[in-house]
């Protein structure tokens, strides 16, 4: 590799771990001391090309998460950041499930998208930060999978919030760990081997 080429990588490495810092995070106020925080990955493989792009490989940013109200069956919608992490300051106090993970991909010729439909129930509790941990999503069109797993990734989803959250403005506010109440069908087998 050349050294102007070494050097250019250099500085869009700084650069992206520049901009990774200067996420937004909600900050907490009187009225408002909850957060629901988790992280996501997609894996895919075997999809075909459309538009000359695919969406395989590894992904950590741009995976949308939908996660409906229970009750009113209204749904907010969220985005991974560079690591995988999202948040959110907009849940009240109630049942609520991911309801979607989808992922899109474009270029100047076209774009291709993928979702999988989800049923991970849990509960937000007000005034607490609500740790979701990890959910990843495995997606193999050869093999014909497309399912998700969570994992206990708790300890990560934290240590991203506090990278986020430089000004301490979270640390006095207590966490909890969030668990899912899953259906029977579904296989929550521990993903930690897929580096979330």
């Amino acid at each position: 590799m050349k050294f102007s080429t070494k050097l250019s990588f250099l500085g869009i490495l700084i650069l992206g771990i520049i901009l990774t810092g200067c996420a937004s995070l909600p900050l907490p106020t009187a009225a408002n001391q909850t957060l629901v925080v988790g992280m996501t990955a997609l894996s895919a493989r075997g999809n075909e090309r459309f538009g000359g792009i695919s969406i395989n490989g590894n992904h950590l940013k741009g995976i949308r998460i939908f996660i409906e109200n229970i009750e009113s069956n209204a749904v907010t919608e969220l985005c991974s950041d560079e690591t995988g992490f999202f948040c959110t300051n907009t849940l009240a106090e109630g049942e609520y499930k991911i309801k979607q993970l989808s992922y899109k991909k474009q270029n100047n010729r076209g774009w291709v998208s993928t979702s999988v439909r989800t049923n991970l129930k849990f509960t937000v509790q007000k005034n607490v930060i609500n740790n979701i941990g990890a959910v990843v999503w495995i997606q193999h069109a050869e093999e014909e999978e497309n399912t998700y797993y969570y994992n206990r990734g708790y300890d990560q989803v934290i240590n991203n919030l506090k990278e986020l959250d430089y000004d301490n403005d979270w640390a006095t506010i207590p966490v909890t760990n969030v668990t899912f109440n899953l259906p029977s069908a579904t296989d929550n087998k521990n993903s930690e081997n897929l580096n979330i």
